[in-house]
C-alpha cells in the first residue's frame, strides 16, 4: 500500500501539472524562473541539432555521470526523508512530481515536446520507478516511526530502514 501511496503522491501533482499547463501555460512562470524556462526551450528547441540537446556529444560521460548521482542523491532523500515522520518523503514525491509536470507540460505545448520525450524515452522509466519505489520505502519508514505496533520505536524505525535499504541499493 505504501508504494501505491508514493506513487499517487508523484504521478498525480505530475499529471495534474501537465494537464494545468495545457489550458493554463501562463503558469510556468509561477513555478521557474525565467531563467529555467528560456534554458528548457533552449535545451529542447525542435530546430535545433536533436543530437546535442544543448551540449557538446563529448560530455555524453559527464551527464551520465551527472544523471546518475541526481538520480541517486533524489533516491535516497526521498527515502531518509521518511525519517521526518513520512512527511519529508511526501514533500519530495510531489515537489519531483510537480516539477517533472511542469517541464512536460510546458514544452509539450509550445511544441517542444518531441526531442524531450525522445530524450527521456530510455531512462527515464527506471529513473521514476525508482524514485517511487524510494518514495514506498521513505513513507515505510514514516510509518514504522508514527506507528511501530508492539515494537519499540527504534526496533520498527530500525526494521523499515532495513526493508527501505535493501530497496534502495537495488
Amino acid at each position: 500500500i505504501r508504494d501505491r501511496a508514493a506513487t499517487a503522491l508523484f504521478v498525480g501533482p505530475l499529471a495534474a501539472m501537465f494537464v494545468l499547463l495545457q489550458f493554463y501555460p501562463e503558469l510556468i512562470h509561477g513555478l521557474m524562473s525565467p531563467q529555467e524556462v528560456a534554458s528548457l526551450e533552449r535545451m529542447y528547441d525542435p530546430s535545433n541539432d536533436s543530437t546535442k540537446l544543448g551540449r557538446e556529444s563529448g560530455t555524453d560521460w559527464a551527464m551520465f555521470g551527472h544523471y546518475i548521482m541526481n538520480n541517486i542523491s533524489i533516491g535516497l532523500r526521498t527515502f531518509a526523508s521518511g525519517l521526518l515522520a513520512g512527511v519529508g518523503t511526501i514533500l519530495v514525491l510531489i515537489f519531483n512530481g510537480i516539477t517533472i509536470g511542469a517541464v512536460f507540460g510546458h514544452l509539450q505545448q509550445i511544441g517542444s515536446g518531441d526531442p524531450l520525450w525522445r530524450f527521456v524515452a530510455g531512462h527515464a522509466p527506471f529513473e521514476l520507478t525508482a524514485l517511487v519505489l524510494a518514495g514506498g520505502a521513505g513513507l515505510r519508514l514514516g510509518f514504522n516511526l508514527i506507528a511501530p505496533g508492539r515494537r519499540s520505536r527504534l526496533d520498527a524505525l530500525v526494521a523499515g530502514g532495513r526493508k527501505g535499504a535493501k530497496l534502495c541499493l537495488g
